[in-house]
């Protein structure tokens, strides 16, 4: 990672925004050629297999307890890997991205229940703001009919909440590399029953060679990403990282017209998705002078950890 600097840190940043943004797009691609749990198996082992190369030296210092904090955590990963998955089948991939986005006001929430404190009044009028913008997205104003498959987002944004919050508890105790190592192992172990069972059951023929190219690309976004994140945050405030991340859903929502040709469902969805973006600028902007980083700062940071699968 030394192509990593502070001198690039932040553009290296907005790149990954790019990249996770236009991954919602290429999972759905993926989702129309091969069965969830395929997809979900290929890119927990190809994760594995590409970071156990990538940081084999920390695979000697994993422990016992490593592998107990991180399987919980990695736990709330995987439901909300498969929410993410049965939200894409159901759902244009921006909208999935700008609900997944509200784990952005979900997480301090949960943290603040975690640490038996108050929410403060920014965090809950956020929540608002973006319950808003969801209610435009899922509300059919003509009849009032709800679009019950945003449940599934709704679930991958909670689910992912929980996943950062959890990294959040053990990131004094557990080292990320490490933590990775566990975390794409076990996803691959959990993952590879329901992936045999697709094709014992419903009779898959395999991988066709035309989504090779959407696989490997994949399997580039999830590795290169993690290796940026890792790397960057070092030299970014996380309140910077969080303010370029607003890049994700924007870049979903483009990359979805270009590629997917997908078209928001009129002028309430764009309402609906400028809310919650609005409610994200908001929760990372602070009209405070941001002060040099410390510790705390630097554990906050680690709760920038994206989810990969």
């Amino acid at each position: 990672m030394n192509f990593i600097k502070k001198s690039n840190a932040t553009y290296l940043l907005m790149l990954n925004a790019i990249l996770w943004g236009s991954s919602y797009v290429l999972n759905k691609l993926l989702l129309q050629s091969l069965p969830l749990f395929t997809v979900l198996f290929l890119f927990s082992l190809g994760g594995f297999l590409s970071t156990a190369i990538l940081f084999r030296d920390s695979i000697k210092a994993i422990n016992k307890q490593t592998i107990i904090r991180s399987l919980p955590v990695s736990g709330f990963s995987i439901v909300s890997n498969t929410f993410c998955m049965l939200s894409l089948q159901r759902n244009d991939s921006s909208i999935t991205a700008f609900v997944v986005q509200t784990s952005v006001i979900i997480t301090p929430l949960l943290m603040a229940l975690y640490e038996k404190r108050k929410p403060e009044g920014k965090m809950i009028t956020n929540a608002m703001i973006a319950l808003a913008g969801i209610f435009f997205i899922t509300v059919r104003f003509e009849d009032f009919q709800f679009n019950f498959n945003i449940l599934f987002s709704l679930c991958n944004a909670l689910f992912f909440s929980l996943y950062l919050t959890g990294q959040k508890v053990i990131s004094d105790t557990v080292e990320p590399k490490q933590f990775t190592i566990v975390h794409y192992f076990f996803n691959s172990l959990v993952f590879l029953g329901p992936t045999l069972a697709e094709y014992g059951i419903k009779g898959y023929s395999g991988v066709s060679l035309s989504v090779v190219p959407l696989i490997i690309a994949g399997l580039f976004f999830a590795v290169f990403t993690v290796i940026i994140q890792t790397g960057a945050i070092v030299y970014v405030k996380p309140e910077k990282a969080a303010l370029l991340y607003t890049l994700e859903p924007v870049t979903a929502l483009v990359a979805a017209a270009l590629i997917a040709g997908e078209r928001p469902d009129g002028i309430k969805t764009l309402i609906g998705c400028g809310l919650i973006l609005l409610s994200m600028v908001v929760s990372v902007v602070s009209p405070k002078t941001v002060k040099p980083r410390g510790k705390q700062e630097e554990i906050e940071g680690k709760m920038l950890q994206k989810q990969v699968f």
